[in-house]
């Protein structure tokens, strides 16, 4: 009784979330069929106004979203600051209103411009930090500035991105770019770390970092190929809880701060696995895989199967069948010889360990996580499809962090995605049996043909991002779609501050 209790409440709030979704399509649609020159300019105002510095201070938790909606003009009934914002534009005439959205717009694109422009002109002074081997921007006309060319990482946050960035930009050296405000704090953090391509998505860089339709990019981004990221949706999570309450892309709390964040920890679980699952239901949907040239590659096998998907990925990268004695090759052989911590721009984070003080307040995972089998999954690639490989029972890393009861939450939820993309049977079919894989065939990316009267794009199709909503709900304590940080700031402000795992010292000799 319970149960279909709870599924009624579910189905409820799915149909208001629906409706709400159904109102912000709606009005994008009457936006397109306004003047070309306003439109424009809405969408890149509300671009950069859902991107942009927060004013607040305590607001930089949540400055790991970029998200925003692309019309924030309709949530703005749903925004905390109406009430007293909606006295004064009622004085105001429609012009005036206009006038003062496009300076903002204007003063915004500046800002960002600005940003960019400073970190190119570092690169150029030679002020960025050495990786070892040469990096700089595409040259003036190449040919990989063209979207046919243009290749997106998309991942959702905390599965990889960054160390993919890393292999491609020693693989090409060419910097990749992404569609993030590079004004925020934590892609500002990416910058000093040497992502000098961060914020671009232009003819200066070809690889685009994206995590769109989990957030909205500052900038539209046209693109005909795509390598998908994923990671275990446990690991995943706990790593994006820590740069959450942490703001920054490698601290680690210690982790006791699980026990008393609890409320925060566990209704962060309930909707991180959702977004997880719908994030790669766009992108794999059918109708977007079945069109693009396409690469999903897991975390997890760039960790502990790192020579053979080192080599995918150069072979997609740079369109070549064979590495043999191609300087790629040399690449993959130094990267592979490599120690994992020190491929990436930065370590990455250390979770749990045998001795977590987590592990002695929550159940333990399932007692048969890890058994092996050799049927682990279909990976979809340009060459079609490919099994996943087998995966250790350490490449599962957080699991204890979860109590027994989020970690059932999560494998109901998510059980044909992680059976899809061969977790299931990695680490849970020998406790829980086997799963369905299953798969949508909605996807909010946006999906065009290429020039007709172009010999080279006319049999493309293109990916055009950052023009549809994101899939975040949009509430009265969320108006912008960017997920933990403004509901439980109240709460949070009550707490004492988070604390960091000390950082291990290096040891001489």
């Amino acid at each position: 009784t319970e149960v279909r209790e709870r599924m009624r409440e579910l189905e409820r709030d799915l149909s208001r979330f629906v409706c709400r979704q159904q109102e912000i399509q709606d009005e994008l649609n009457r936006l397109e069929l306004s003047d070309d020159g306003e439109e424009e300019a809405s969408d890149t105002e509300s671009m950069a106004d859902g991107n942009g510095s927060d004013d607040d201070g305590k607001e930089s938790r949540a400055s790991s979203r970029g998200l925003h909606n692309p019309n924030d003009s309709g949530c703005a009934k749903d925004s905390p600051k109406a009430g007293s914002e909606s006295g004064s534009d009622a004085a105001k005439t429609e012009e005036q209103i206009k006038a003062e959205r496009k300076a903002k717009t204007e003063a915004n694109i500046a800002e960002v411009r600005a940003a960019l422009d400073e970190q190119v002109r570092r690169v150029e002074n030679g002020e960025v930090c050495d990786r070892g081997y040469p990096v700089g921007f595409l040259a003036a006309k190449d040919h990989r500035a063209h979207p046919a060319e243009r290749i997106l990482l998309a991942s959702y946050p905390r599965s990889g991105n960054s160390l993919l960035r890393s292999l491609v930009e020693r693989l090409t050296g060419v910097f990749t770019g992404s569609d993030a405000d590079p004004r925020r704090p934590l892609n500002k953090q990416l910058v000093e770390a040497g992502m000098m391509g961060e914020g671009m998505a232009d003819e200066r860089v070809f690889v685009v970092k994206t995590h769109f339709p989990e957030r909205l990019g500052w900038c539209k981004v046209e693109a005909a190929r795509a390598i998908v990221v994923i990671r275990n949706p446990f690991d995943a999570i706990v790593s994006y809880f820590n740069m959450v309450l942490t703001e920054t892309h490698i601290d680690t709390i210690e982790d006791d701060e699980f026990l008393k964040f609890a409320e925060l920890w566990d209704t962060f679980v309930r909707e991180e696995i959702e977004i997880w699952k719908q994030f790669y239901a766009h992108w794999l949907s059918k109708a977007v895989r079945s069109k693009v040239d396409m690469l999903v590659v897991r975390y997890e096998d760039l960790v502990h199967h790192r020579r053979e998907t080192y080599e995918a990925v150069a072979r997609f990268v740079l369109r070549v069948d064979c590495l043999k004695g191609t300087p790629a090759a040399k690449v993959i052989d130094e990267v592979a010889a490599t120690q994992h911590g020190k491929i990436g721009i930065y370590a990455p984070r250390s979770l749990v360990n045998d001795t977590s003080v987590v592990q002695q307040h929550q159940r333990p995972a399932a007692n048969g996580a890890g058994h092996v089998k050799k049927d682990v999954g279909m990976q979809f690639s340009s060459s079609g499809p490919v099994e996943f490989r087998t995966l250790p029972r350490k490449a599962l890393r957080s699991i204890d962090y979860f109590s027994r009861e989020l970690q059932l939450y999560v494998l109901w939820s998510a059980r044909s995605d992680l059976c899809t993309y061969g977790y299931w049977s990695s680490f849970f079919e020998a406790d829980f049996g086997p799963a369905t894989p299953s798969r949508p065939l909605n996807s909010c990316i946006l999906l065009k043909t290429g020039d007709a009267k172009s010999a080279k794009t006319q049999d493309l199709h293109f990916m055009h991002l950052n023009r549809r909503y994101g899939i975040r709900p949009i509430t009265r304590d969320d108006p912008y779609g960017r997920g933990f940080g403004r509901r439980w700031k109240d709460q949070l402000d009550t707490l004492p501050p988070v604390r960091k795992r000390p950082k291990k010292q290096p040891v001489e000799g």
